[in-house]
């Protein structure tokens, strides 16, 4: 079926060799349609230029060397140019289709990104930069807009060099000396000037903005595209190092470098920014490098301890006289398997000491209790991986997971229960066990209820949670082997991640808006955390409570101000001052409505100073909130506090509580103070 939005000749053009599925989106240069070439039977994305704008010789040029310049780019982490062609009324170029959803879409979602996931999608992005500057192309619009996200393999496509600049030829962009090209929120200072230079660095530079946002969840700066242009040009943003966890610092101090306003500060190359990003993904752990030195320790000695005694099971399973060997007591056998159970945790923690001096018990336990990577089941939340999506997979989704594996731990224990009672015989409930089993009938009974009934059960939850989740039963079988870390690729498939964004849906809370819900939570967080030993002192609540009280006098002054100030009256003063002449005998009433007129005018500039110092107390306010709910989250993850953000919790409340608390005494001394009132005209 061929759209209507498609010219008749350009329709005619692609319909010999393509068939139109539907339209994917629409931007400054066009439209782009999803289709499947006939002839190779694979899908790809078809960009457009029809309509008024091919009229105009300079779009058509910008449109054909868009694809020029794709088409020299071949590279894994660029979406590749299959076709180009021209009709009298459009243009368009047919590229690789990317089943996925851009990196818009999953900030958008997930507001920020765990560290390997920004370390990846950075790596393989500026591999891509790379590789497009050595061939003399600045891409100079950077985005996450312009970011894909492959479904199957996760990998990161740089896609769109519709601005691009050819650096080894002039005369190669249509863009002139003066003009800011690209995105004003992740734009390059010498691209926000207009500079005539721009070179690689600028797409460093814009990278290290996409980055910026990835890690924290917020850009550097907001504002219209004005005020960005500005702030990229000027201003410095806020340092990264010290918004994020300790973990993620040392990605944090590359990025930092890679948004320096010098573009001589920045990294040179597209290729050292990429080594250093390798270099970071090499470690192969979201820990600090203390904490990486005991990593899984635990987890693997435990696990050690298991084969042993599976071991010591299957030794008297084989051979129930065996530990007879050992002498007419069997205590020394259980010392011995006691002892050996013992030693290999006991080794871990003596291992582990110089690490839990440093960075105390809690995250020391944490980080040696972490499940392998490929874990696929429940594990305890207090030492799950911090970049665990466990609790945002959807509810049918872990319910299944967890009867799959409390079935299959029944069934482990019941064929052991059988093993054991056929071999030994064991008493006197293995005698009526052995008595069932030669009755056929009972047998029976016995492997239909304690066999097929598991099964049936775990089948009917099987198809229970695909028609919940709206999945096939291939997609179904392929989630349930997918590990539970958000940078796993299987979460990268849109069908996939919108199941984790709907379940992030259902459980997000409004966040407290007014004063009073402000203080109401800061106290409830404060409490709790208090309690756990996080914070000295409940200092933050009586710091919100101060501030709140001092709010409230800014309110109840800045009413009393809205009273006096009646916009009429300072209109009616306007007015008579406007009709008076310059003679003598209006001189007098011209001083008495000027001063009146001056009264008015201090006492707005009064309600505006009130309602500004009201808007900066409810902006620390909602900053302490946001540093305790960060704080609570550690609780929560169950890691250790930062001492680092704890500091900066007291630090601010004592900050805002001696300003509430001189703002409320203030407002006590001036209470019985009239405001200035105007005398009627």
């Amino acid at each position: 079926m061929t759209p209507d939005r498609l010219t008749p000749q350009l329709a005619a053009e692609l319909s010999r060799q393509f068939d139109i599925i539907r339209l994917l989106g629409e931007g400054g240069m066009g439209s782009v349609w999803l289709a499947r070439e006939r002839s190779l039977d694979r899908l790809v994305a078809i960009k457009v230029l029809a309509g008024e704008g091919v009229t105009t010789s300079g779009m058509r040029e910008r449109f054909r060397r868009e694809a020029r310049i794709a088409a020299r780019l071949l590279h894994p982490n660029i979406v590749p140019l299959f076709a180009f062609g021209e009709t009298a009324d459009a243009l368009y170029f047919a590229m690789g289709y990317v089943e996925g959803e851009s990196l818009a879409a999953r900030l958008d979602r997930d507001g920020r990104l765990p560290r390997a996931a920004a370390i990846r999608i950075l790596s393989e992005i500026s591999d891509a930069l790379s590789f497009a500057h050595r061939e003399g192309v600045v891409h100079r619009d950077v985005k996450p807009e312009n970011i894909l996200l492959d479904a199957k393999s996760g990998r990161a496509m740089l896609a769109d060099f519709g601005i691009a600049r050819l650096a080894d030829a002039a005369g190669t962009t249509v863009t002139q000396a003066g003009m800011a090209v690209g995105t004003p929120s992740y734009m390059s200072p010498e691209q926000a000037i207009g500079a005539s230079d721009v070179d690689g660095r600028a797409d460093i530079y814009s990278l290290g903005v996409v980055g910026y946002r990835m890690l924290l969840g917020r850009l550097p700066f907001s504002g219209g595209a004005q005020q960005l242009m500005a702030q990229h040009a000027t201003a410095k943003a806020a340092d990264l190092t010290l918004a994020v966890a300790a973990s993620e610092r040392k990605l944090a101090e590359v990025i930092m470098c890679a948004i320096e306003k010098d573009p001589k500060a920045r990294w040179a190359r597209a290729e050292d920014l990429r080594d250093e990003l390798q270099t970071l993904a090499r470690e192969g752990s979201d820990l600090p490098e203390g904490l990486q030195r005991v990593e899984m320790l635990g987890t693997k000695f435990l696990l050690t301890d298991l084969i042993i005694i599976v071991i010591f099971y299957l030794s008297a399973l084989w051979d129930p006289q065996w530990m007879s060997h050992f002498g007419s007591g069997q205590w020394e056998v259980w010392a011995l398997l006691a002892g050996n159970l013992a030693f290999l945790p006991v080794a871990a923690l003596a291992w582990a000491i110089p690490t839990i001096k440093k960075f105390g018990w809690r995250d020391t336990l944490r980080a040696m209790l972490h499940p392998p990577k490929s874990w696929v089941h429940w594990w305890p939340r207090a030492l799950r991986r911090a970049d665990d999506i466990w609790d945002r997979l959807p509810k049918p989704l872990r319910r299944l997971r967890n009867i799959i594996d409390g079935v299959a731990a029944f069934l482990i224990l019941d064929i052991s229960l059988f093993l054991v009672v056929a071999t030994t015989g064991g008493g006197a409930y293995g005698d009526w066990f052995l008595s069932v089993m030669r009755d056929g009938n009972g047998l029976a009974l016995q492997g239909a209820v304690r066999g097929l009934l598991p099964v049936v059960w775990v089948g009917y939850e099987f198809l229970r949670a695909k028609k919940k989740l709206g999945l096939t039963a291939h997609e179904l079988t392929k989630l349930l082997g997918t590990p539970h870390l958000a940078d796993d690729a299987g979460w990268v498939k849109p069908k996939f991640a919108r199941l984790l964004g709907a379940q992030m849906e259902t459980t997000t809370v409004r966040a407290p808006q007014s004063p009073e819900e402000l203080v109401r939570s800061i106290r409830s967080l404060a409490s709790r955390l208090v309690r756990s030993g996080f914070l000295p002192d409940d200092e933050s609540a009586r710091a919100a409570e101060a501030v709140r009280r001092a709010i409230e006098g800014l309110e109840g002054e800045i009413a009393r101000l809205h009273q006096d100030l009646d916009p009429l009256e300072s209109e009616k003063l306007d007015r008579r001052l406007a009709a008076l002449t310059s003679s003598e005998e209006d001189a007098e009433l011209r001083n008495l409505l000027e001063g009146q007129q001056a009264v008015l005018q201090r006492l707005e500039r009064r309600r505006q100073e009130k309602e500004a110092r009201r808007d900066r107390l409810r902006d620390q306010l909602v900053s302490l909130y946001m540093h305790l709910l960060e704080l609570d989250g550690r609780l929560t993850r169950g890691a250790a506090a930062d001492p680092e953000l704890t500091g900066r919790v007291r630090a601010l409340s004592s900050e805002l509580g001696h300003l509430g608390e001189a703002m409320s005494e203030v407002d006590r001394l001036l209470m019985p103070q009239r405001t200035l009132e105007v005398t009627p005209t």
